[in-house]
């Protein structure tokens, strides 16, 4: 009673969603939503949580939360801050700063902390477990150890379930996970997200493939021998995803992005880095970051590999040199989730990705930052309190701004006598740089996002210009502007914008919209195909299109012009009844549904073709039919038989995947088979099958495309 007592509590504290900047002192408009443009920090020798503001490297808030330890992690929603350590989570409100009771959090270990659009998530690996801090909280059992998760620009949350292979997704709506596709058995790897596609790198097949409530997509080759123990970064960083080989001290960048548009891809590069001990990497989507263990420096890259900046991480208190070697703290040297060691592990530093896309590197006991730029600089700050965090001075950091301070007026004197000498004009106030802009909203269409906000403060000096800038991208316009259009941006890739003023003194902090995608129609769906079957059916098959950022809802297959239609989710569909000799006109689509809500009919491929049966027998056929009766442990038992297939005119000496399905369990079962001399293959005693009352079929999947076989009722 009492665990779920604390659960109940846990879920109780969890409101609001996504992140607000506090920067300039500037609120919020009632219920708008913003990307945090910074990141807070847990002081365990000051005992108290500092917000950094990622644009200005200045500390602009703090709230005291005594009595938590080093390597103590604290996530954000739009509203509220969560200090997450071992033993307790404290919630505290960003606008107030008032701190709530602490409450026991659902596991006994240091939770992973991840923000992303829509979402705070507080993850337990060892005991698989997640809790999610936002408008509709959850505490969502995994049901076993999990590797390291990843967070897609919509705010889902995807995890890789170790004992069983399981692919789960939390997404924001969601109030329980669900297990959409499976490893193969005893295949290592890690998640990733490129653009806004969960995709899993199969260190053991040395090959990936992208993750979807569908189930996994088709492999793709990396073209490298990946180990087992490979370090995949959470985020892929310009299209390429980063591994490292940490026995070999070798990172690979792959060309992700390019393999799952269909589009040529560009080699692998992989470049030997200096010796060290490598087990984390992260991308703050134009820059990579990785912690060199052994010494102590954190190495920045750009997309090929290139090193642009190293620098030493600071370690300035006993106390956390202490922290590395401690047992008792909960942080053991031996712990790993997955071929990674977990942030913090034994005093160590952590490393972040902020909603900003910047990159932080904590010290474990939260006295110093690192900032991580998009171009790969980097700037240390001490973190000792609002106003005194400032710039570290190393050759490898970026030089420290000066800021500007007014200075503070004079006490009023008595008015001078008539006959005394009049006293000097007293000293202009010196202008700063400007304040924060207001309500930053962001509104995304096709290939464009359309920016607004309110006037930023002046602070003496007038606005000449407001600054937006993005992953690849700025823009600025005038002073007096209050919206623009940012143009010729990528369909289905997540944007956040941040806008910043700027005058004769400087610019002024940033504050970073919520991450939007901007979306239009899918595109064709490629290699738009269809044979013949039988005497009577048709096979029609094509590609998964580009979604051009919107969510997909169906496929559209269409017959001489609206003649016929039949709607699906998958990229095939059967069709009977077409008369031989005949012309037919085929057309198929992609429905999606927007940002907006909005139903978006994708563009067409066109396929006209004579119905011919002549050519059958010669054709890649699959012919299933009930097999032998059988059982299988305790659920196959009544009707229970072999799926017998028998497989003709496929490519001989040639390895396929048959993939049995049935209507309503979907695929439950599949075997790589090489075809004989003759392109030949037939089993009767592989796939026990109890589906009463189901449709049941085959899909052979090789060189040839996939091959559909008859589906027969069970």
């Amino acid at each position: 009673m009492r665990h779920h007592l604390v659960l109940a509590a846990v879920v109780a504290v969890c409101v609001a969603v996504t992140t607000v900047a506090i920067t300039g002192g500037t609120k919020a408009a009632p219920g708008l939503e913003f990307v945090q443009s910074g990141h807070w920090i847990y002081n365990s020798v000051l005992e108290t949580a500092f917000h950094i503001d990622g644009a200005s490297k200045n500390i602009d808030a703090q709230v005291r939360v005594p009595g938590a330890p080093p390597a103590t992690t604290v996530v954000q929603t739009d509203r509220k801050g969560y200090v997450l350590s071992r033993d307790r989570i404290v919630e505290f409100g960003k606008s107030d700063l008032s701190v709530a009771d602490p409450i026991e959090p659902p596991a006994d270990e240091q939770p992973i902390g991840l923000e992303a659009s829509g979402a705070a998530y507080a993850v337990y690996p060892l005991a698989g477990t997640i809790a999610r801090f936002g408008d509709k909280p959850v505490v969502a059992p995994v049901g076993g150890r999990i590797g390291t998760p990843v967070v897609t620009p919509n705010g889902t949350l995807w995890v890789h379930r170790l004992d069983g292979g399981q692919l789960c997704q939390l997404p924001l709506e969601a109030t329980r996970l669900s297990c959409t596709a499976t490893t193969p058995t005893g295949h290592t790897g890690g998640l990733t997200v490129v653009g806004d596609q969960a995709v899993f790198v199969d260190a053991t097949a040395n090959a990936m493939r992208a993750v979807s409530e569908e189930g996994l997509g088709r492999e793709i080759r990396v073209g490298l021998d990946l180990p087992d123990a490979s370090v995949v970064a959470a985020n892929d960083v310009k299209g390429r995803v980063a591994v490292v080989d940490p026995d070999r001290s070798v990172l690979h960048l792959i060309d992700a992005a390019s393999a799952l548009r269909g589009e040529a891809v560009e080699p692998p590069i992989s470049k030997r880095l200096r010796p060290g001990r490598y087990e984390r990497v992260a991308s703050s989507g134009t820059a990579l970051a990785l912690i060199d263990e052994d010494s102590d420096t954190v190495l920045t890259l750009d997309e090929r590999g290139e090193v642009r900046r190293t620098a030493r991480i600071p370690r300035i208190s006993p106390q956390e040199k202490a922290s590395r070697h401690e047992v008792g703290n909960g942080w053991p040297n031996a712990r790993r989730h997955s071929g990674r060691r977990h942030a913090h592990a034994a005093g160590e530093p952590g490393l972040f990705r902020g909603q900003d896309s910047r990159l932080y590197v904590d010290t474990a006991t939260g006295e110093h930052v690192m900032v991580v730029e998009d171009d790969g600089d980097i700037t240390p700050v001490k973190v000792d309190g609002v106003g005194s965090g400032h710039r570290g001075r190393s050759p490898h950091a970026r030089p420290s701004d000066t800021s500007s301070h007014t200075p503070a007026p004079k006490p009023r004197e008595p008015a001078e006598r008539p006959e005394q000498k009049a006293r000097p004009e007293r000293p202009a106030v010196r202008a700063s740089r400007p304040g924060a802009p207001v309500g930053v909203r962001a509104v995304a269409g096709n290939a464009r996002i359309t920016v607004s906000w309110g006037g930023a403060s002046d602070n003496g000096s007038p606005i000449t210009s407001y600054e937006l800038s993005w992953q690849g991208g700025r823009k600025v316009v005038s002073g007096s502007s209050r919206t623009a259009v940012i143009r010729g941006l990528r369909n289905g890739s997540g944007y956040a914008i941040t806008v910043r003023a700027v005058n004769a003194v400087g610019a002024g902090p940033g504050v970073t919209t919520e991450r939007v995608v901007p979306g239009g129609p899918a595109a064709a769906p490629p290699n738009f195909r269809v044979r013949a079957i039988s005497v009577d059916r048709h096979l029609f098959t094509w590609d998964r299109p580009a979604m051009g950022g919107g969510t997909f809802v169906t496929y559209l297959l269409v017959r001489d012009h609206g003649a016929n239609s039949k709607e699906m989710t998958r990229t095939s569909q059967t069709w009977g009844g077409l008369v031989e000799g005949r012309r037919y006109h085929f057309t198929v689509q992609a429905v999606t549904r927007s940002p907006s809500g909005e139903l978006l009919y994708g563009k067409k491929s066109v396929l006209t073709f004579t119905a011919d049966y002549g050519n059958l027998g010669n054709d890649p056929r699959v012919v299933v039919s009930k097999g032998a009766k059988t059982t299988y442990g305790d659920t196959c038992q009544e009707d229970c038989h072999f799926v017998e297939f028998r497989a003709t005119g496929l490519k001989p000496d040639t390895r396929y995947i048959f993939r049995v399905f049935s209507s309503e369990w979907g695929e439950f079962n599949r075997v790589i088979l090489t075809t004989d001399a003759n392109g030949m293959e037939h089993e009767d005693s592989r796939f026990p099958c109890s589906a009463t009352g189901q449709e049941v079929w085959i899909v052979a999947e090789g060189p040839d495309g996939p091959i559909e076989s008859n589906r027969i009722t069970w």
